[in-house]
């Protein structure tokens, strides 16, 4: 699905294209995604992924990272 990354980069790296990739990928297999949910920890809270999962259509349950201050409540605040 997709290439490993170097140690030095961040869970986040890249993360709209693997996202998109990934998606992508479950499309041409004939997988919907409607319906589809991605859960993930505090690591992944971030508005990038969040609107890379509203942009493919995968709902997202994220658990709040407190360090970003408050958190969102929906993808669609951020369009």
């Amino acid at each position: 699905m997709s290439e490993p990354q170097k140690g030095n980069h961040t869970d986040l790296y890249e993360i709209k294209e693997s996202v998109d990739s990934i998606a992508f990928q479950l499309d041409r297999c004939g997988i919907s995604l409607d319906g589809i949910f991605n859960n993930a920890d505090a690591g992944f809270d971030s508005r990038s992924f969040l609107q890379a999962l509203d942009k493919n259509g995968i709902i997202a349950n994220v658990c709040p990272n407190t360090r970003n201050g408050e958190p969102l409540k929906s993808t669609s605040l951020m369009k």
